[in-house]
């Protein structure tokens, strides 16, 4: 079986966000959650390289369990992925001027990839221009914990991005109990 793969800068982003964007306490009791390997690994990690998802996941899987409950959980992985939407990266800034809805979702596949290798994808399985909706599926995702919430975040900031505040997204798969499934369904309308 192949590894799952994702970019350092997606797990970079991810413990720094959770590090330097959360309450000091908070950040203290997620650090401590860490093992020592992990923290180790998160200061030799390059931004363009490939890395085991399984660090990520390691570091979502300790924010849910210091959080200890949904709601807290839910509220921040989706503040960690929309900061991951754009942040200080150029390319994205000058992309969100030109990218509309329909774009973006027809375009989330190669998003994906360039971030993620044998590590699930994207599929728009429904596109309706006219009535401004979409049904965007993930797929096999299996064993990666709270990513829903994660990309749910980065999704909406991107439709925020791109002059669509009042665009409603909404994830059908996560829940607390099944944290990790293998499909993440996301029902999207703009105006």
């Amino acid at each position: 079986m192949v590894e799952p793969m994702i970019r350092g800068h997606v797990i970079q982003h991810t413990a720094k966000f959770f590090r330097n964007e959360v309450e000091p306490e908070l950040a203290l009791r997620i650090d401590a959650a860490l093992s020592l390997e992990l923290k180790t690994l998160l200061r030799e990690i390059e931004p363009a390289s490939w890395y085991s998802r399984q660090l990520q996941v390691d570091i979502l899987r300790a924010v849910a369990a210091v959080h200890g409950d949904e709601a807290a959980t839910r509220s921040d992985l989706l503040r960690c992925g929309g900061a991951m939407a754009v942040g200080g990266n150029e390319f994205m800034r000058l992309l969100m001027k030109v990218l509309t809805p329909e774009l973006f979702l027809k375009k989330a596949s190669r998003f994906w990839v360039r971030d993620h290798q044998d590590s699930g994808s994207y599929h728009l399985e429904r596109l309706d221009n006219e009535g401004h909706n979409a049904c965007l599926r993930l797929r096999g995702v299996a064993g990666y914990a709270h990513s829903g919430l994660l990309w749910l975040g980065w999704m909406r900031a991107i439709f925020d991005e791109m002059g669509q505040p009042g665009a409603e997204i909404v994830q059908q798969g996560w829940t607390w109990s099944n944290p990790a499934p293998d499909e993440v369904v996301y029902e999207v309308k703009w105006s």
